[in-house]
């Protein structure tokens, strides 16, 4: 015959809850990594004329004091801190090549990798190289 005491009782009840902590927490470290790493995934490399013209058509690219009208025709048109901005762009060797004024500055030409995340494009000047500015997509407003 068992006897059991007052000790071996209340181990016996905390043993339950412990298992269901423990597998919670292993069921959340099998899962986190999977949610991780679709937030964390990498933006997509635009590399051709298609698919970001498919990305800024009827919408306009914003940050902070900027908004500007990339057009399928090869022309940026918008306004940067109350300076009017233009330019023309063109697709060349998987890269967007820009020429751009910001009022009387000359930005000069220059080829860019753009990467989207759905929801905001990269713009990263020298080919990939450089400085980077990423811009939100919003609709176009009539």
């Amino acid at each position: 015959m068992v006897v059991l005491t007052k000790t071996v009782l209340t181990n016996l009840q905390f043993k339950r809850p412990i298992n269901m902590i423990h597998a919670t927490i292993r069921l959340l470290t099998l899962l986190l990594p999977l949610t991780a790493s679709s937030a964390l995934a990498e933006p997509k490399v635009i590399t051709t004329s298609n698919e970001f013209i498919e990305l800024v058509t009827d919408k306009n690219l914003t940050r902070p004091f900027i908004s500007l009208k990339v057009s399928s025709d090869g022309k940026i048109r918008g306004k940067g801190a109350l300076s009017e901005i233009t330019g023309t762009w063109l697709w060349q060797d998987g890269y967007f090549c820009r020429d751009l004024r910001w009022g009387r500055r000359d930005l000069k030409y220059n080829c860019q990798r753009v990467t989207s995340d759905g929801s905001k494009l990269t713009f990263t000047s020298d080919r990939g190289t450089g400085d980077s500015a990423s811009f939100t997509l919003r609709p176009i407003k009539d």
